[in-house]
């Protein structure tokens, strides 16, 4: 689907969408590249703004600190490449919580 010589990048004012198989991504698309592949197409994300990077310092700086305090976890802060499994589903970690854990304090 892909011509294998063409450079994929991210552009800095908008996203792209590349017809490519699951095969084609692994192989092409590296973690510098923020991208996903969703139902046969590459989504390659622009590069976030420097405001948009302290908002997320600030936040996960918060959050962290939060979840150490009451010990609930770890936070990622995203983009955080997750890799598809052999099925071709992909398991994205947005939140997730304990059953033992259901209160705060």
């Amino acid at each position: 689907m892909v011509t294998l010589g063409q450079p994929i990048s991210m552009l800095a004012n908008r996203e792209q969408h590349i017809a490519m198989t699951h095969d084609e991504f692994l192989l092409l698309i590296d973690e510098a590249i923020h991208a996903e592949w969703i139902n046969g197409e590459v989504v390659i994300f622009m590069p976030p703004s420097d405001r948009h990077q302290a908002l997320v310092s600030l936040l996960d700086t918060l959050l962290t600190l939060f979840v150490r305090v009451y010990n609930l976890g770890i936070i990622r802060v995203a983009p955080y490449q997750m890799r598809a499994t052999a099925d071709g589903r992909r398991a994205r970690p947005t939140c997730s919580s304990s059953p033992q854990r259901t209160s705060i304090g």
